[in-house]
């Protein structure tokens, strides 16, 4: 998931100082209140909007096997996986023509 961005924080910000609650402004830009407070106190402390990194939440555990791991996954799936797939999905029951939807 990627950082709110900064146009977006300037406005809730806007708004909290203009009056309007935490919970609303927090409804209004589909954000949790929590957020916003967390929002609040980076700005106090650093006096910037901007996110703390660029990544959000904690670092992989696995990322320094990451070119470890690169080699031993492959990026395409490979015939024996298409073919699980595909059988999965011929045995789906969504797939069946037993629900008529047209009643």
């Amino acid at each position: 998931m990627n950082p709110i961005p900064n146009e977006v924080r300037k406005r809730i910000l806007d708004d909290c100082n203009n009056g309007m609650s935490r919970v609303a402004a927090a409804e209004k830009w589909g954000v949790s209140s929590s957020f916003i407070t967390k929002l609040k106190r980076h700005v106090r402390e650093t006096g910037s909007i901007e996110p703390k990194n660029g990544k959000r939440g904690p670092k992989s555990k696995l990322e320094p096997c990451h070119d470890r791991l690169k080699k031993i996954v492959p990026t395409r799936p490979t015939r024996r996986w298409r073919k699980f797939v595909t059988n999965c999905r011929s045995r789906s029951p969504l797939r069946r023509s037993s629900i008529n939807c047209e009643d």
